[in-house]
Protein backbone atom coordinates (compact mmCIF):
# COMPACT_ATOMS: atom_id res chain seq x y z
CA UNK A 1 0.00 0.00 0.00
CA UNK A 2 1.21 3.60 -0.67
CA UNK A 3 1.26 4.15 3.47
CA UNK A 4 3.37 1.17 4.00
CA UNK A 5 5.68 2.42 0.75
CA UNK A 6 6.09 5.54 2.41
CA UNK A 7 6.75 3.82 5.84
CA UNK A 8 9.29 1.99 4.24
CA UNK A 9 11.22 4.63 2.53
CA UNK A 10 11.33 6.76 5.81
CA UNK A 11 12.94 4.03 7.77
CA UNK A 12 15.67 3.57 4.82
CA UNK A 13 16.00 7.78 4.70
CA UNK A 14 16.47 7.67 8.67
CA UNK A 15 18.86 4.78 8.93
CA UNK A 16 20.77 7.25 5.65
CA UNK A 17 20.84 10.12 8.09
CA UNK A 18 22.54 7.85 11.13
CA UNK A 19 24.94 6.91 8.83
CA UNK A 20 25.87 10.42 7.47
CA UNK A 21 26.08 11.48 11.10
CA UNK A 22 28.09 8.56 12.11
CA UNK A 23 30.30 8.65 8.88
CA UNK A 24 31.20 11.98 8.55
CA UNK A 25 34.18 11.87 5.72
CA UNK A 26 34.04 9.91 2.24
CA UNK A 27 34.88 6.82 2.47
CA UNK A 28 37.87 5.66 0.38
CA UNK A 29 38.75 2.13 0.88
CA UNK A 30 37.71 -1.25 2.61
CA UNK A 31 39.83 -3.27 4.48
CA UNK A 32 39.23 -6.70 5.14
CA UNK A 33 40.17 -9.55 7.16
CA UNK A 34 41.21 -13.09 4.91
CA UNK A 35 40.02 -16.06 7.31
CA UNK A 36 36.40 -15.84 8.01
CA UNK A 37 35.91 -12.96 5.75
CA UNK A 38 37.14 -13.43 2.51
CA UNK A 39 37.43 -17.12 2.74
CA UNK A 40 36.78 -20.22 4.97
CA UNK A 41 38.24 -23.61 5.74
CA UNK A 42 35.89 -26.78 5.88
CA UNK A 43 37.90 -28.15 8.57
CA UNK A 44 40.55 -26.45 10.97
CA UNK A 45 44.11 -27.72 10.56
CA UNK A 46 44.15 -28.89 14.28
CA UNK A 47 41.24 -30.71 13.79
CA UNK A 48 42.27 -32.18 10.55
CA UNK A 49 45.78 -33.31 12.33
CA UNK A 50 43.29 -34.87 14.98
CA UNK A 51 41.74 -37.29 12.01
CA UNK A 52 45.24 -37.66 10.38
CA UNK A 53 46.76 -38.81 14.18
CA UNK A 54 43.98 -41.13 14.89
CA UNK A 55 44.39 -43.41 11.41
CA UNK A 56 47.64 -43.60 13.28
CA UNK A 57 46.30 -44.40 16.77
CA UNK A 58 47.85 -42.09 18.52
CA UNK A 59 45.07 -40.47 20.07
CA UNK A 60 45.42 -36.83 21.11
CA UNK A 61 43.71 -35.16 24.25
CA UNK A 62 42.99 -31.89 24.82
CA UNK A 63 45.34 -28.93 25.93
CA UNK A 64 46.08 -27.92 29.11
CA UNK A 65 45.87 -23.87 29.49
CA UNK A 66 49.74 -23.22 29.94
CA UNK A 67 50.52 -26.17 27.12
CA UNK A 68 47.93 -23.97 24.63
CA UNK A 69 49.70 -20.95 26.19
CA UNK A 70 53.09 -22.11 24.96
CA UNK A 71 51.96 -23.18 21.52
CA UNK A 72 50.28 -20.00 21.15
CA UNK A 73 53.25 -17.93 21.87
CA UNK A 74 54.96 -19.65 19.17
CA UNK A 75 52.49 -19.72 16.90
CA UNK A 76 52.31 -15.74 17.37
CA UNK A 77 56.08 -15.79 16.85
CA UNK A 78 55.36 -17.37 13.24
CA UNK A 79 52.85 -15.25 12.83
CA UNK A 80 55.44 -12.36 13.27
CA UNK A 81 58.11 -13.85 11.38
CA UNK A 82 59.89 -14.51 14.37
CA UNK A 83 60.46 -18.11 13.63
CA UNK A 84 58.95 -20.05 10.37
CA UNK A 85 55.69 -21.44 10.43
CA UNK A 86 57.12 -25.29 10.48
CA UNK A 87 58.06 -24.21 14.12
CA UNK A 88 54.63 -24.06 15.25
CA UNK A 89 53.39 -27.43 13.16
CA UNK A 90 56.12 -29.09 14.71
CA UNK A 91 54.95 -28.21 18.32
CA UNK A 92 51.87 -28.93 17.27
CA UNK A 93 53.23 -32.17 16.44
CA UNK A 94 55.78 -32.75 19.54
CA UNK A 95 52.98 -31.77 22.06
CA UNK A 96 50.71 -34.62 20.63
CA UNK A 97 53.62 -37.07 20.80
CA UNK A 98 54.35 -37.87 17.32
CA UNK A 99 57.99 -39.35 16.94
CA UNK A 100 58.13 -41.30 13.95
CA UNK A 101 59.68 -38.97 10.96
CA UNK A 102 57.75 -41.03 8.71
CA UNK A 103 54.46 -39.87 10.25
CA UNK A 104 56.12 -36.40 11.32
CA UNK A 105 56.56 -35.56 7.29
CA UNK A 106 52.95 -37.12 6.30
CA UNK A 107 51.69 -34.69 9.02
CA UNK A 108 53.29 -31.52 7.70
CA UNK A 109 52.11 -32.32 4.58
CA UNK A 110 48.82 -32.46 5.22
CA UNK A 111 49.17 -29.48 7.23
CA UNK A 112 50.17 -27.35 4.45
CA UNK A 113 47.59 -28.95 2.55
CA UNK A 114 44.53 -27.63 4.44
CA UNK A 115 46.13 -24.58 5.15
CA UNK A 116 45.88 -23.99 1.55
CA UNK A 117 42.01 -25.33 0.59
CA UNK A 118 40.14 -22.24 1.27
CA UNK A 119 36.77 -21.19 -0.02
CA UNK A 120 35.35 -18.16 -0.96
CA UNK A 121 32.80 -16.53 1.10
CA UNK A 122 29.62 -16.25 -1.22
CA UNK A 123 29.27 -13.50 -3.05
CA UNK A 124 33.11 -12.06 -2.54
CA UNK A 125 34.73 -11.99 -6.23
CA UNK A 126 31.81 -10.41 -7.91
CA UNK A 127 31.72 -7.94 -4.47
CA UNK A 128 35.62 -7.31 -4.73
CA UNK A 129 35.49 -6.48 -8.18
CA UNK A 130 32.71 -3.99 -8.27
CA UNK A 131 34.39 -2.26 -5.70
CA UNK A 132 37.45 -1.63 -7.34
CA UNK A 133 37.13 -1.34 -10.74
CA UNK A 134 33.26 0.23 -10.76
CA UNK A 135 33.13 1.91 -7.72
CA UNK A 136 37.12 3.04 -7.70
CA UNK A 137 37.36 1.70 -4.40
CA UNK A 138 40.89 0.75 -3.19
CA UNK A 139 40.73 -2.64 -1.09
CA UNK A 140 43.09 -4.11 1.03
CA UNK A 141 43.45 -7.68 3.09
CA UNK A 142 45.04 -7.26 6.56
CA UNK A 143 45.91 -10.33 7.70
CA UNK A 144 47.44 -12.18 11.03
CA UNK A 145 49.42 -15.43 8.71
CA UNK A 146 52.47 -17.46 9.21
CA UNK A 147 52.18 -17.25 5.60
CA UNK A 148 53.98 -14.99 3.03
CA UNK A 149 51.34 -12.86 0.91
CA UNK A 150 52.78 -14.74 -2.38
CA UNK A 151 51.36 -18.42 -0.49
CA UNK A 152 47.98 -16.42 0.23
CA UNK A 153 47.49 -14.99 -3.09
CA UNK A 154 48.26 -18.24 -4.88
CA UNK A 155 45.24 -20.01 -2.15
CA UNK A 156 43.27 -17.13 -3.65
CA UNK A 157 43.41 -17.33 -7.71
CA UNK A 158 42.80 -21.21 -6.85
CA UNK A 159 39.68 -21.10 -5.03
CA UNK A 160 38.56 -18.57 -8.06
CA UNK A 161 39.87 -15.20 -6.80
CA UNK A 162 42.26 -13.85 -8.99
CA UNK A 163 42.03 -9.83 -8.18
CA UNK A 164 44.63 -7.21 -7.87
CA UNK A 165 44.43 -5.91 -4.36
CA UNK A 166 45.65 -1.81 -3.90
CA UNK A 167 47.39 -3.24 -0.82
CA UNK A 168 48.14 -7.01 0.92
CA UNK A 169 49.25 -6.29 4.40
CA UNK A 170 50.90 -9.20 6.15
CA UNK A 171 51.52 -9.87 9.82
CA UNK A 172 54.66 -12.20 9.55
CA UNK A 173 56.15 -9.58 7.05
CA UNK A 174 55.22 -6.68 9.27
CA UNK A 175 56.31 -8.12 12.66
CA UNK A 176 53.35 -6.91 14.40
CA UNK A 177 49.88 -8.75 14.71
CA UNK A 178 46.09 -7.78 14.49
CA UNK A 179 44.87 -5.64 17.03
CA UNK A 180 48.50 -4.11 17.31
CA UNK A 181 48.46 -0.34 15.94
CA UNK A 182 51.24 -0.90 13.63
CA UNK A 183 49.60 -3.27 11.38
CA UNK A 184 46.41 -1.27 10.43
CA UNK A 185 48.85 2.06 10.37
CA UNK A 186 50.80 -0.45 7.97
CA UNK A 187 47.42 -0.67 5.58
CA UNK A 188 46.77 2.81 5.65
CA UNK A 189 50.34 4.56 4.54
CA UNK A 190 50.46 1.69 1.52
CA UNK A 191 46.82 3.06 0.59
CA UNK A 192 48.10 6.16 0.78
CA UNK A 193 44.63 7.18 2.85
CA UNK A 194 43.77 8.33 6.60
CA UNK A 195 42.45 5.89 9.26
CA UNK A 196 38.83 7.81 8.76
CA UNK A 197 38.68 7.07 5.30
CA UNK A 198 38.59 3.57 6.10
CA UNK A 199 36.23 0.98 6.83
CA UNK A 200 37.59 -1.96 7.76
CA UNK A 201 35.76 -5.47 7.52
CA UNK A 202 36.10 -8.45 10.66
CA UNK A 203 34.78 -10.54 12.73
CA UNK A 204 37.10 -10.70 16.12
CA UNK A 205 36.34 -8.26 18.95
CA UNK A 206 39.52 -7.77 19.48
CA UNK A 207 40.97 -6.85 15.41
CA UNK A 208 37.46 -4.51 14.87
CA UNK A 209 38.44 -2.61 18.43
CA UNK A 210 42.32 -1.93 16.63
CA UNK A 211 40.82 -0.94 13.61
CA UNK A 212 38.61 1.30 15.31
CA UNK A 213 41.64 2.76 17.47
CA UNK A 214 43.20 3.56 14.28
CA UNK A 215 40.09 5.97 13.51
CA UNK A 216 38.68 3.06 10.52
CA UNK A 217 34.87 2.63 10.58
CA UNK A 218 34.26 -1.00 11.53
CA UNK A 219 32.08 -3.30 10.17
CA UNK A 220 30.96 -6.46 11.63
CA UNK A 221 30.67 -9.84 9.39
CA UNK A 222 29.71 -13.48 10.45
CA UNK A 223 31.22 -11.92 14.03
CA UNK A 224 32.72 -14.34 16.73
CA UNK A 225 30.87 -15.02 19.62
CA UNK A 226 30.73 -11.80 22.30
CA UNK A 227 31.23 -9.53 19.09
CA UNK A 228 29.04 -6.91 20.17
CA UNK A 229 31.16 -3.26 19.58
CA UNK A 230 31.49 -2.27 16.04
CA UNK A 231 29.82 0.26 13.77
CA UNK A 232 27.89 -1.54 11.73
CA UNK A 233 27.16 -5.08 11.19
CA UNK A 234 26.33 -6.77 8.09
CA UNK A 235 24.69 -9.74 6.80
CA UNK A 236 26.16 -11.48 4.00
CA UNK A 237 29.81 -9.83 2.10
CA UNK A 238 27.99 -7.74 -0.76
CA UNK A 239 26.60 -5.98 1.36
CA UNK A 240 29.64 -3.75 2.18
CA UNK A 241 28.15 -2.26 -1.55
CA UNK A 242 25.21 -0.47 0.35
CA UNK A 243 27.26 1.55 2.45
CA UNK A 244 26.28 5.28 2.17
CA UNK A 245 30.08 6.55 1.34
CA UNK A 246 30.98 4.15 -1.17
CA UNK A 247 27.94 3.53 -3.04
CA UNK A 248 25.23 6.71 -2.63
CA UNK A 249 23.16 5.38 -5.26
CA UNK A 250 21.60 2.71 -2.93
CA UNK A 251 20.57 5.89 -1.22
CA UNK A 252 16.32 5.10 -0.74
CA UNK A 253 14.75 6.93 -3.36
CA UNK A 254 10.71 8.41 -2.66
CA UNK A 255 8.20 6.06 -4.18
CA UNK A 256 6.71 7.37 -6.89
CA UNK A 257 3.07 8.57 -6.43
Amino acid sequence: SPSCTMNTYLRGLDEFVQMQTKVPRLHKAVLFDANGIIYKRSKSKVDSLRSFLATKDILVSDMNPKQDELVQAIRRKANTGEVPNIAYYEALLNFFGVKDEGTKAEALTLLDDVAGKVHLNHKVAGTLKMLKEDLNVKIAVVTNSAHSTETKKKWLKTAGLDIEWDAFINSCEVGHMKPEAEIYEAATNALGVDGDECYFVGHSQKELEGAKKHGMTTIALFQDHGCIDYDFRLLQFNEVLHLAHIYPQNFPKAPEN
